[in-house]
């Protein structure tokens, strides 16, 4: 999977790793991996609006 040196493997339980990882993977057209990565980020930051949107556009392009 694209990144997970960069982010998921390397800081697991950094959000923003996850978060930054969401943002990239939709330009790749690979919006199922970036709702993955938005929902990784969400549990855990719970609440985040800016990664609730950006899963909510990565989703509408399922």
């Amino acid at each position: 999977m694209l990144g997970d040196t960069l982010y998921g493997a390397f800081q697991p339980n950094y959000p923003d790793a996850w978060f930054a990882k969401g943002i990239i993977l939709p330009k790749l057209g690979r919006h199922r991996e970036a709702v993955a990565a938005y929902d990784k980020s969400l549990a855990l930051k719970p609440g985040d609006r800016v990664v609730q949107d950006a899963r909510q556009r990565a989703a509408a392009n399922l």
